[in-house]
């Protein structure tokens, strides 16, 4: 569900949902809260312009839809509650917040590729308001995963992944930084000074502030002199680089 929106069975196949209301119904199932939706959420995010006995209606019919596509053993329902079995049906959403949460901060930042249901929207306002909330939240994730994998790279791999921070979040301006010194330490002043640009540019636009000083003294050394080839970070709490062991499950 992270970029968009691909439903697979166990075989890797691809399991086709005829309707954009059954998948923005699948997305609710596995993200589900730890006790389940209560139908009247469900019916409420999704049919929330239906007469309730309608709404009931369409859920049940959506359940049934999954439960012939899925199988049974998917779901676990009840007459108050819906959710999937966790054993039976996994989501890169789900398993994003966990390899975050355990500090995975590799393996979390391969999962996130994008936006949560990226391009997949529905009319109902209710199922809006919570597809936003739910994106803010992995996305505002996703940029703290990024930044703690940045602390431990160098080189390209960190230039990939202060570029990826930036898509995220083009007003970070510590990021901007990490590059300017990582293009600079390159000996590419000219690219060190592009991204001091569009640092300028992006924090007038975003945020109608300019660079801090930090930022316009390194953009001045590096238009006065070559810059020497500096670390990417300063050392934070004692931590000078990769070297901490992680212990990451599976």
């Amino acid at each position: 569900m992270l970029g968009g929106f691909e439903l697979t069975g166990t075989d890797g196949g691809s399991l086709m949902l005829p309707r954009k209301k059954l998948r923005a119904l699948v997305a609710l199932m596995a993200l589900a809260p730890p006790d389940g939706w209560p139908r009247e959420q469900l019916t409420a995010l999704l049919w929330g312009g239906r007469d309730e006995e309608q709404a009931r209606g369409s859920l049940r019919q959506g359940l049934a839809e999954l439960r012939r596509i899925l199988g049974d053993a998917a779901l676990l329902t009840d007459r108050e509650t819906a959710t999937f079995d966790p054993a039976a049906v996994s989501a890169d959403a789900v398993e994003f917040a966990r390899l975050a949460a355990a500090e995975c901060w590799e393996q979390a930042a391969a999962l996130y590729r994008g936006d949560l249901l990226d391009g997949v929207s529905l009319p109902d306002a209710e199922f809006a308001d919570w597809l936003l909330v739910e994106r803010t939240r992995l996305r505002d994730l996703a940029v703290g995963v990024l930044a703690r994998l940045l602390e431990s790279q160098s080189g390209s791999d960190a230039i990939g992944t202060a570029q990826r921070l930036l898509q995220l979040d083009p007003a970070r301006e510590e990021t901007h930084r990490v590059l300017i010194r990582l293009y600079a330490a390159k000996g590419d002043r000219a690219r060190a000074l592009r991204q001091y640009q569009l640092c300028r540019d992006s924090l007038r636009r975003d945020l109608g502030i300019r660079p801090e000083p930090e930022t316009e003294r390194l953009s001045k050394e590096i238009q006065v002199s070559a810059m020497r080839p500096a670390p990417l970070l300063p050392p934070q709490n004692g931590q000078t680089g990769p070297d901490r062991a992680w212990s990451c499950p599976h």
